[in-house]
Order: C-alpha cells, then sequence, then structure tokens
C-alpha cells in the first residue's frame, strides 16, 4: 500500500506506474492522477506547441513538410494501415 501525492488516498502499488528513480521504484502520484492531470494539461500543450510552430516557421518548412517527409509518411500509413486503424479506434474509445 502506498499513499498517493496527489489525492491522497491509499492505495494498491499496482495503481502506481514503474519509476527506476524513486527508492520504493515507483511512482508518487497514483495512475488515475496522472491521467486526469494528462488530460488537463492536453489543450494547453497543444495551444504552446501551435505557438512554438508559428514562431518557427522555417523550421516546419525544412523538417514538417518536406515532400521526403511527406513521402516516408504515406509508405508508413500503407505498411502499418491495419495497426494505425486498431491504436486509433482504441484511443477514440477512451
Amino acid at each position: 500500500m502506498k499513499k498517493c501525492n496527489t489525492c491522497l488516498v491509499e492505495k494498491e502499488t499496482s495503481e502506481y506506474y514503474v519509476n527506476s528513480r524513486n527508492k520504493d521504484k515507483l511512482e508518487n502520484t497514483c495512475k488515475e492522477c496522472i491521467k486526469i492531470k494528462n488530460k488537463n494539461n492536453r489543450e494547453k500543450l497543444r495551444e504552446s506547441q501551435r505557438r512554438w510552430r508559428e514562431k518557427n516557421p522555417d523550421y516546419m518548412k525544412k523538417y514538417g513538410q518536406s515532400d521526403k517527409s511527406k513521402e516516408y509518411h504515406k509508405e508508413y500509413y500503407k505498411e502499418h494501415k491495419g495497426r494505425i486503424y486498431k491504436k486509433k479506434t482504441r484511443m477514440e474509445k477512451k
């Protein structure tokens, strides 16, 4: 049993992600609290990424949308279409 630093509820060790840097090899925050935090910060992160892309258009032109990059992504999608579809539908269910 371990107490979560965020929700302050004592939970089984299986309710924590592994973190080899900690003495007990577990995160200090439970999986449920981490998921909530990540969900709440998703929009903030997207906004930050959007601002960075706007400030660095040359980088995006050079690396993000090159013909080589587009071709690579097309080929990758063709080769892994089934796997990508399964992952996408699994993510939409959450």
